[in-house]
């Protein structure tokens, strides 16, 4: 990456115009301005790398927003919570062919909607750029799932009794 990936006027690196790997010069001029820190008109590898790694830590960010969602959808269903995320885990085995512990983000979310908590395209999208650390583009399901059981707010009392230690489970 020490060339500029506008290529500047070499034709062999796409410059004058022409397209350099499906970008036109706009695109990878402005490609190159998000990612050139030093503003020195080239991408170094550091700078490719913090803007990859910045990039995964806004993911991860969003994680707990998501996973505070489903567990909203938990929330109702307190009496039949752990009977309903052991159903979740055997689905998702059931999916998982090759038996990795890896879904495909369209299993999760059809495995996550058999068992009637909704995630969006969007939602699985961000789980698995924040827990794909083998880079195979799938979710390790056991990790959701053990997130879900970890509700921070389950033993919480809704003022009715119904607290997970309330109501005697």
């Amino acid at each position: 990456l020490g060339q500029s990936l506008s290529g500047g006027g070499d034709p062999s690196l796409g410059g004058g115009g022409e397209r350099m790997n499906g970008f036109g010069a706009e695109e990878a001029a402005r490609l190159v301005g998000m990612l050139d820190a030093d503003r020195d008109g080239r991408v170094s590898y550091r700078e490719l790398v913090t803007f990859m790694l910045q990039h995964l830590d806004r993911q991860r960010d969003k994680l707990p927003g998501i996973l505070g969602a489903l567990r909203e959808q938990l929330r109702p269903l307190r009496s039949a919570r752990r009977g309903l995320l052991k159903r979740l885990n055997d689905l998702c085995d059931l999916s998982d062919s090759d038996r990795s512990g890896r879904l495909k983000p369209d299993d999760l979310r059809k495995t996550f909607g058999a068992v009637g908590l909704a995630m969006s395209g969007a939602d699985v999208a961000v789980a698995v750029e924040a827990l794909d650390s083998v880079g195979d583009g799938r979710v390790p399901f056991k990790v959701l799932v053990e997130e879900l059981a970890r509700d921070p707010r389950a033993d919480e009392d809704d003022g009715y009794g119904n607290g997970e230690k309330g109501a005697g489970a």
